[in-house]
């Protein structure tokens, strides 16, 4: 039997967690935030229910977002895998 470390144990845990919120905002009908370290300090994607990802920048309030850019489809495919949310 293999015993799994503490650090691959929470990574698992905050990985499930993170597919349930996806699941629930998607249910609901509202995007899901993915956030990067790609990505200028201010920028987000935002990935909606039928799968559409945009490129979001938020303002002062951080609460309203201005669309940068929509993904293309293969592009999103790509951001989802980098992410494990597929």
């Amino acid at each position: 039997m293999v015993k799994m470390n503490t650090i691959e144990v929470m990574r698992q845990t905050g990985t499930a967690a993170v597919k349930r919120l996806r699941k629930q905002k998607f249910a609901k009908g509202l995007p899901f935030m993915i956030n990067s370290s790609d990505l200028a300090k201010n920028e987000s994607y935002l990935e909606y229910p039928d799968g559409r990802i945009i490129l979001v920048k938020m303002s002062g309030s951080l609460r309203q977002f201005t669309v940068v850019k929509e993904m293309p489809e293969h592009i999103s495919t790509s951001i989802r895998s980098r992410y494990h949310l597929d």
